[in-house]
């Protein structure tokens, strides 16, 4: 019986070690700082306070403050994805689609908070300090379990803030001329591409992921002529 558990436990040294260097190996390619989380990392499957109402529960890495500082930089600075920086007001799920994408692959299941109004435009200060207008506005979520043990959800959003924020504070900067009664607050699981997306989705669509590649090749492809059309020196 000894002999036979010792073997189990090296199969499942030998398995950890793979997943590690898979992991390690997707990180290369996409760009992805390593470690983000653990092996253990701990993946919340139930509702918790904010999104108890969301049917199925969403899956959602917990991480702590500085892990999500480092995921917040990778986005901010990830040179993929700092060419759709820029992209289009009515694209931007695009790049939060990709951004969730990539997450996953890297052991961070990532869900997404979207903000829509019923019957008039959201008018924000983005963090660049322009003024934009959108219908809707998307972006990543995660947790982070507080001193009481309670999680507690992040939104990172690289278009408005410059660090992760709490719902509260991601959804003030938005109803600057909108009123309560009028904005609609949805949590999906990182599959949905769009606030009508169902929130049952339990894989990639790949239609979904088809767009998103087309709408981000096109924002790159616009953003490098932006760049050579510019005088040099400047």
């Amino acid at each position: 019986m000894i002999p036979q558990l010792v073997a189990e436990r090296k199969l499942k040294i030998i398995l950890i070690l793979s997943l590690s260097l898979a992991l390690q190996a997707l990180s290369a390619q996409y760009g992805l700082p390593t470690g983000f989380i653990s092996l253990t990392g701990e993946v919340y499957k139930k509702p918790v306070r904010g999104i108890a109402s969301v049917n199925p529960p969403l899956e959602v890495t917990i991480v702590s403050a500085e892990k999500a500082k480092e995921i917040f930089k990778w986005i901010k600075e990830s040179e993929s994805l700092r060419q759709t920086e820029s992209i289009g007001v009515e694209d931007r799920w695009a790049r939060v689609h990709k951004i969730t994408q990539l997450l996953e692959q890297d052991g961070i299941l990532a869900a997404k908070i979207f903000l829509r109004s019923k019957n008039s435009q959201f008018k924000v200060k983005t963090a660049d300090q322009s003024i934009k207008e959108w219908s809707y506005h998307v972006a990543p979520i995660l947790l982070q379990k507080n001193k009481n043990g309670e999680n507690k959800i992040l939104v990172l959003d690289s278009y408005l803030f410059s660090e992760p924020v709490s719902v509260g504070t991601w959804r003030d900067q938005q109803m600057m001329f909108v009123t309560p009664a009028d904005a609609e607050t949805l949590y999906r699981p990182r599959f949905s591409a769009l606030p009508e997306s169902s929130q049952f989705m339990k894989n990639w669509a790949i239609e979904d992921i088809r767009k998103m590649d087309d709408v981000l090749k096109t924002s790159i492809a616009q953003e490098k002529e932006k760049s050579e059309r510019l005088p040099s020196g400047r």
